[in-house]
């Protein structure tokens, strides 16, 4: 065996486990993160960051571990009454009952299923081949982040220092770099020598107090050594590319990464102004920023390896949680993540894993209770003689009898120590020998296919929905998506959706009885994306029917879902008319709580003497930075 192909067949248990370890880790971290959305945005980051690290390693650890006498993980060895025997004239028939070491009937059967498996895998040629397209990708992304830091080198260069005037208006620091540039930024990068770099015309596009959140915003990532700790996992889910519970836990990681960095900037303005209102604010300029980065030419140079505040990527979740920030954790959500964790980290210690150990020598005899399977031994994976996969097709009855006849005038097994009379004699293991070796081939792979999802998948191809992925199936049966359901839909107007579009509709309750009551409304012809948005920010008949009795002027569909996006609730309205201001359309409404204009604010106004401002002028003076 060689080098390469010794890489090939731990690259195959490296994959398998990277899969099998990291899905668990990343199912808990999805669930925790959607149960604690009120959390403290660093902690999230910081379990997130444990969750990739542990996704990265453990399945390294797993595989060259020892394997003690008793293993950790559910493993296949050998049972301690059978052994190999060498039938004279005969190819060699390898013994493979085997004994389960696990604790229900459904742990042995995963290991079953695993080993078949990592067995499948294990060939050489194939092996080999998975090994070198592994090998091609990685080589393909790391050349891509070295790429992008010679590009972001070279602009370096082109950097300005930012000017004491600058550096005092935005209250930065002494001891941290900052440069200023044309197009870049405002961005943090830089893996060992981290710097901050902003665009030049910043304060014409920004209000002085925007201004220093974005900056407190990227001198956060700077403290956290964020680029560094950024630069670090990109490398290593890049080299491990082929697990895409990595893929999850790095996006994850980046986005709460964000966010904890957006707190600190909501977090660093005086209490003058209320949270809510700051939050606002800064959803505002996030907003501004991201357009203006998609603006720019030549962004993508950099934006690979920057902590990039304007990154479109996540916006709306940042978005979103912002304008939540005042609200708490409860403890019952509490309970349910510590749960979840829990029962993540339990899995671990049950689930069947694929260990490496290097081809033993070919002389050497198996011990008892040594791991002779597909998932240890990379030997046991080769392909058998032509003339044994006959002696196995002839069936068990005949091999049987041939076994029998052998074995009463042949001379002892040269692969065993016990002869294989006294084996027929002390309890006939001869008849299971043969019969197991006819049934549980190491080469032979008997898939079950799932007829639910090949019904499933027939049915959608006689509607058109031909070529769906395994992702796609397994979400439509999920969500039961089916004919009846399509039928539906097209009765109800939306025929020819896309096979996401239409897993996004069930998912999100899209029913032709809802398509009726927005029709009712005057809402018909709505298109498939504002559909989704209806439901997505919860848009219902009676909430329609409070804001028409409530805002002059008719409401556009994606004013409607804009109204409930940016919070303009019943109550909101109804607060405003009480403070004089009543026949407001949807687009003031709409502006008031885009830049910020809550009750407090206009009751301070109001406090001051302010009063009789109209809606247009609260919008320009929060427009104008106005307190």
């Amino acid at each position: 065996m060689t080098y390469y192909s010794e890489l090939a067949f731990f690259f195959i248990r490296i994959a398998v486990n990277l899969i099998l370890i990291g899905t668990p880790i990343s199912v808990g971290i999805f669930i925790v993160l959607r149960l604690t959305r009120a959390a403290a945005p660093r902690a999230r980051y910081l379990l997130t960051l444990i969750a990739f690290l542990a996704a990265a390693v453990l399945p390294f650890v797993v595989a060259v571990a020892p394997t003690a006498e008793t293993p950790r993980h559910p493993t296949i060895v050998e049972s301690s009454n059978t052994s190999s025997a060498t039938i004279p004239g005969e190819p060699h028939i390898q013994a493979p009952q085997i004994e389960i070491l696990s604790q229900s009937e459904r742990s042995a059967t995963s290991v079953k299923l695993l080993d078949s498996m990592v067995r499948f895998l294990s060939r050489s040629s194939l092996s080999m081949g998975l090994f070198t397209v592994w090998l091609v990708g990685a080589c393909l992304l790391l050349g891509r982040e070295a790429a992008s830091h010679f590009q972001v080198a070279r602009a370096r260069r082109q950097w300005i220092p930012a000017s004491a005037n600058i550096r005092e208006r935005l209250s930065w620091p002494k001891d941290k770099r900052l440069f200023v540039d044309n197009e870049f930024g405002p961005c943090a990068l830089g893996v060992l020598n981290s710097v901050v770099v902003i665009p030049a015309r910043l304060f014409e596009e920004l209000s002085p107090g925007a201004a220093q959140q974005i900056a407190r915003h990227e001198l956060d990532h700077l403290r956290w050594r964020d680029p560094f700790v950024h630069a670090a996992m990109r490398i290593v889910h890049v080299s491990l590319w082929p697990s895409a519970p990595l893929w999850y836990l790095a996006r994850a990681t980046g986005l709460e990464r964000e966010a904890a960095s957006d707190r600190a900037a909501v977090n660093s303005i005086p209490g003058r102004l209320q949270p809510d209102i700051v939050a606002i604010e800064y959803a505002s300029t996030l907003i501004a920023i991201a357009r203006r980065c998609a603006r720019v030419e030549g962004r993508q140079t950099h934006a690979w390896v920057a902590t990039d505040v304007g990154n479109e990527s996540g916006l709306n979740d940042r978005v979103r949680r912002l304008m939540t920030a005042s609200s708490r954790l409860t403890g019952t959500r509490l309970s349910l993540a510590f749960v979840t964790l829990l029962i993540s980290a339990s899995s671990l210690v049950v689930l069947p894993v694929a260990r490496f150990e290097s081809k033993p020598d070919e002389n050497s005899k198996p011990q008892r209770g040594q791991p002779q399977t597909g998932l240890t031994d990379p030997t046991l994976v080769e392909a058998e003689p032509v003339k044994d996969q006959l002696d196995k097709s002839a069936g068990p009855s005949s091999l049987k009898s041939r076994s029998l006849s052998k074995a009463q005038d042949g001379p002892e097994s040269t692969a065993s120590p016990t002869r294989l009379d006294t084996i027929v004699e002390d309890g006939g293991s001869a008849l299971p020998i043969a019969s197991s070796t006819a049934t549980d081939s190491t080469n032979t792979i008997q898939p079950v296919p799932d007829l639910q999802l090949e019904i499933l998948k027939s049915q959608m191809a006689a509607l058109g929905y031909k070529d769906l992925t395994s992702r796609q199936l397994t979400d439509m049966r999920a969500y039961a998506v089916g004919p009846a359901y399509v039928a539906e839909m097209a009765d109800s107007g939306y025929s020819g959706l896309s096979a996401d579009m239409l897993i996004k509709f069930k998912w999100l309750a899209v029913s032709s009885s809802y398509i009726r009551e927005m029709r009712a409304l005057g809402y018909d012809n709505l298109s498939p994306q504002t559909m989704v948005r209806f439901r997505e920010y919860a848009v219902s008949s009676d909430y329609i029917r409070q804001m028409r009795s409530r805002i002059s002027g008719s409401i556009g569909a994606e004013q409607m879902a804009s109204l409930l996006f940016y919070g303009a609730s019943i109550e909101f309205v109804d607060k405003l008319k009480q403070m004089g201001y009543a026949n407001l359309n949807a687009g003031q409404l709409i502006s008031m709580r885009l830049q910020g204009v809550s009750i407090a604010f206009i009751e301070n106004l109001q406090a001051q003497g302010r009063k009789g401002l109209s809606a247009d002028e609260l919008i320009a003076m929060r427009l104008r930075g106005s307190n």
